[in-house]
């Protein structure tokens, strides 16, 4: 990963693939502060001394490096990424970790190659609390830390799995397969369940895996939300 002087952003637009990612929306609060985001991660950086660099960091799956402007993509605008592009810079040799979401997400959250990493496939499996995050290391390093949207690193996490490894806020999906719901019946802030007025369908959800994130519906005992 690249880090970008204070007051820039930093983007990298050769993208990891895996299942599409949902929506992601960033606010800026104040004066520059230290951005990651994998497009469901982000990094806010506190009190930032002056030789601190700000990061932005989106990982979006399923997003070729090709489909961006400032790849030479022609047919779709994509503008504000082109201009964190310019602000910034841009990556020409950053790979993908895996062809799939989870592997490829935790090769980016460790540093190791797949033929190391824990997380190798979308299968069962997850990172052990004693597992070393490039996020830890940050907040090692007084960065306050973030992730918003998808984290999804194995199967199935614990709610509160992002704050054990190295982030300090989180608001998302933490389950890979309840991020395939663009409506679903909550969504997880920092462990806990926030309830959405979302009605999930029995049919999707009988065909889906990770049941344990639907029980109880957000502590409503199973009666559902209507909109």
């Amino acid at each position: 990963m690249r880090l970008a002087k204070r007051g820039q952003l930093t983007t990298d637009c050769q993208l990891a693939s895996g299942q599409a990612l949902r929506n992601s929306l960033l606010t800026c609060i104040g004066p520059p502060k230290v951005f990651f985001i994998a497009l469901g991660l982000l990094l806010t950086l506190g009190q930032a001394q002056a030789e601190r660099p700000n990061i932005i960091y989106i990982l979006a799956d399923d997003l070729g490096w090709g489909d961006l402007g400032c790849y030479g993509q022609k047919t779709l605008r994509t503008p504000n990424l082109d201009r964190m592009a310019k602000e910034g810079m841009r990556f020409t040799r950053h790979y993908s970790g895996s062809t799939v979401c989870a592997p490829s997400r935790c090769v980016l959250m460790t540093g190791l190659h797949t033929g190391h990493a824990r997380i190798r496939g979308n299968g069962p499996g997850q990172l052990q609390p004693g597992d070393l995050t490039f996020a830890k290391v940050l907040q090692k390093h007084g960065y306050q830390t973030g992730c918003f949207g998808k984290w999804g690193i194995g199967n199935p996490p614990p709610l509160h799995d992002p704050q054990r490894h190295g982030f300090d806020e989180f608001y998302g999906y933490i389950n890979m397969y309840h991020a395939h719901n663009f409506y679903p019946e909550f969504l997880v802030h920092n462990g806990r369940k926030v309830k959405l007025r979302n009605v999930l369908y029995d049919d999707w959800q009988a065909r889906r895996i990770g049941p344990q994130y639907e029980k109880g519906r957000c502590g409503e005992g199973g009666r559902r939300l209507r909109a």
